[in-house]
């Protein structure tokens, strides 16, 4: 990805501290138990919404990017596994993510990224690049939609030495249909 669109591409996209959805809100049972549920083609968008911590410098130049969504889509599978391939429009750029799902709700870890290693991320000059660590996609499917979260966390180390320069996270909530 240009360096020029890091801070709108899949930096921006990606987040840490998912947060597992399950049950109804409105009290009522579940209406699946299916994971054949999640099988298929979704699509829908991603929007940005927390890069953390504020004291790190990439973190805060992210923050100006929250509330800026994407379109995505998300190809899943269920055999012993749950699987989902979640695939960012605008750049191409892709995770796999894999785990199990129980009721309604799903939770799986990331298990490639085509994009885990981003080089020379510019802020105020300073040249820094971050390694994918985790990833999670957490969510509900509720009939033809699901709701959720991706969440990554990334090393971050200074271009120039190789110093270690923290660990950020970033979130981005998912709302996807058939």
């Amino acid at each position: 990805m240009k360096q020029s669109n890091l801070l709108t591409g899949k930096f921006i996209y990606l987040g840490f501290f998912a947060i597992l959805l399950s049950g109804c809100d409105d009290g009522s049972s579940p209406t699946s138990t299916n994971k054949n549920e999640l099988v298929g083609v979704w699509i829908g968008n991603s929007t940005f919404t927390s890069a953390a911590p504020n004291s790190n410098p990439v973190a805060q130049a992210l923050s100006s990017s929250i509330g800026k969504s994407q379109a995505i889509s998300a190809n899943c599978s269920a055999g012993e596994q749950t699987t989902c391939r979640v695939t960012y429009t605008e750049d191409g750029n892709f995770e796999d993510f894999s785990g199990g799902f129980s009721g309604t709700v799903f939770s799986l870890n990331g298990t490639y990224s085509s994009s885990a290693i981003i080089t020379g991320i510019n802020v105020g000059g300073v040249l820094y690049d971050a390694r994918e660590n985790t990833s999670s996609f957490t969510g509900k499917v509720s009939e033809n939609s699901i709701t959720g979260t991706i969440g990554n966390s990334y090393n971050l180390t200074a271009s120039a030495n190789g110093q270690a320069a923290g660990i950020i996270n970033t979130v981005e909530t998912i709302s996807l249909h058939r």
